[in-house]
């Protein structure tokens, strides 16, 4: 090879290099913003849903009782596993940057856990606010079975979800590997691939395919429900109107709150089927690998938005949200103000006070000074 080719060589390799390192530093850098982002609106627009369904009384409807299950979970991870994502993205390492093996063996079980766990909780939730809205519109006057009561149905929700996903607790394992600590997922001593195709399976039928088939027929059936305007025992135009107008209103909102749910979620487990089961994805190149990876990236990536989009729609979508939004800032201001104002007559009557007491001193020092006939006022008489 003479020296022309060698340098030519060089040039490409040279180039190759610095194009896959640039990538590399646009990769980290959106995958920090993006982290960042959803932790910030994650942490904020739930709290913002909690507050509002607990604390205005209107809105504690059962639909909105299940919305605000899903914020709940959605609060949890947005504390819990998204920094973990932003430590990843910023060091560009799957290394747990923390002191203690304890603390990792820890971190190790609880953060695949709850992420999981806030998965299937939100599912489970979105299926129940669809059943909700079918009595709601098929069976307006109809008593709803007290098993569906949100008294019920959440902590059952929470339960299902749990045993479901114990098993994280059991197969992700804190390990050491060159000084540094990681987390590794292993089903031994059971068989390593079929146990988890089978888990995988199970946990897609179980929490994916049968909440999208089970909403989609219900909310065909509402559609199709939707297409006749009586409602059973309403009566004059004006009620039967109003109630429409209502239930539209609220199954526009569900049904937005569920495609966003399931358009952040499906295509990562579809990927994650097809890498599981080894499902060819055409000719196994370089290029394809390099695909997937892309691809692994943008649909957890994904999966992570959908923390952040249920607030965002809720307010999007809802005119109440909005209202209630509205009317707990300014007391939340109304209040401020007055705790400052109390704070501000406080301090002046601590001023006054403290001002009182010292010109009492100072009378009480000058009377201790003057001659002793002279402390009281007299009067002399001729």
């Amino acid at each position: 090879m003479d020296s022309h080719s060698s340098s030519k060589n060089g040039n490409h390799s040279r180039n190759a290099t610095d194009l896959r390192t640039g990538t590399e530093d646009v990769k980290r850098i959106a995958l920090i913003l993006f982290y960042a982002v959803t932790l910030f609106l994650g942490v904020f627009g739930n709290w913002c849903i909690i507050a509002i369904v607990i604390k205005v009384k209107r809105m504690r409807t059962m639909a909105n009782v299940f919305i605000l299950n899903m914020a709940v979970s959605d609060l949890v991870v947005s504390v819990i596993d998204v920094p973990r994502k932003l430590q990843i993205a910023i060091t560009m390492s799957y290394a747990y940057e923390v002191p203690s093996f304890d603390v990792v063996k820890v971190l190790c079980k609880i953060l695949p856990f709850t992420r999981e766990l806030s998965y299937s909780v939100s599912s489970l939730s979105a299926v129940m606010i669809g059943i909700d809205r079918y009595y709601a519109v098929i069976c307006p006057m109809e008593q709803k079975p007290r098993v569906l009561s949100p008294k019920v149905t959440i902590p059952a929700i929470w339960l299902i979800s749990a045993l479901a996903y114990s098993t994280n607790l059991y197969t992700y394992k804190a390990t050491k590997k060159e000084g540094a600590f990681y987390c590794s997922y292993r089903w031994h001593p059971l068989p390593e691939k079929e146990t988890e195709e089978l888990f995988l399976l199970i946990t897609f039928v179980l929490f994916v395919a049968l909440p999208l088939v089970a909403l989609v027929f219900v909310y065909a059936l509402i559609a199709v429900k939707m297409m006749n305007r009586s409602i059973p025992g309403a009566t004059g135009a004006a009620v039967n109107s109003h109630r429409v107008r209502g239930n539209n209103k609220i199954i526009r909102l569900s049904i937005a709150i569920t495609t966003a749910f399931f358009i952040c979620w499906v295509p990562y487990y579809v990927l994650l089927l097809t890498l599981t089961f080894n499902i060819r994805l055409g000719d196994e190149s370089i290029e394809i690998s390099a695909l997937i990876l892309v691809l692994a990236d943008v649909f957890e990536a994904l999966t992570y938005t959908s923390i952040v989009t249920n607030p965002m729609i809720c307010l999007a979508f809802s005119t109440n949200f909005r209202q209630a939004l509205k009317e707990l800032m300014l007391c939340q201001a109304r209040n401020l103000q007055a705790n400052n104002t109390n704070r501000t007559r406080i301090q002046q009557s601590m001023t006054m006070a403290y001002s009182f007491e010292t010109i009492s001193m100072s009378v009480e020092s000058v009377n201790k000074d003057v001659h002793p006939r002279r402390r009281g006022v007299y009067i002399v008489t001729p």
